[in-house]
């Protein structure tokens, strides 16, 4: 009976990932993505420590004059723009990964800490809150 339940919620998780991959990866099509000026400004950071080999010790500055952001962001999406070749798809592909992964993560922990059905029905629920979905669209 365990593994029944076991191979039915492997089946419907696969199936939650698949379909936020889905609704988060479709609005990309025909290149269909944002790309102002502050990806621009992320995009040129993000090529000094491929091209030019400096390792970024922090980010840019907030809106507050001194203080800087950390550089995990630009680490973070050095890794996808090399892979895409600079292109402006790069960082939204990432975003959607961590979200895949978070989700996955979250849902197997409730299943653990509550139940199976519990768990499903929140991974199910997460992917039409907004907030979580637009955080992919916007990179």
């Amino acid at each position: 009976m365990i593994s029944f339940m076991s191979r039915h919620f492997r089946l419907i998780l696969i199936l939650i990932l698949f379909f936020a991959f889905f609704i988060r990866l479709a609005p990309t099509h025909d290149q269909n993505v944002l790309f102002t000026m502050d990806q621009g400004n992320d995009a040129i950071h993000v090529r000094k420590p491929i091209e030019q080999h400096r390792i970024l010790l922090r980010g840019t500055e907030t809106g507050i004059p001194g203080l800087y952001t950390g550089p995990g962001w630009y680490w973070l999406n050095s890794a996808s723009y090399f892979l895409f070749n600079y292109h402006p798809i790069a960082p939204l592909i990432s975003l959607i990964i961590i979200n895949l992964v978070t989700t996955y993560l979250l849902v197997t922990y409730l299943r653990k800490r509550t139940s199976p059905q519990v768990a499903i029905f929140i991974g199910i629920i997460l992917q039409f809150f907004w907030s979580y979905y637009d955080v992919t669209r916007y990179a």
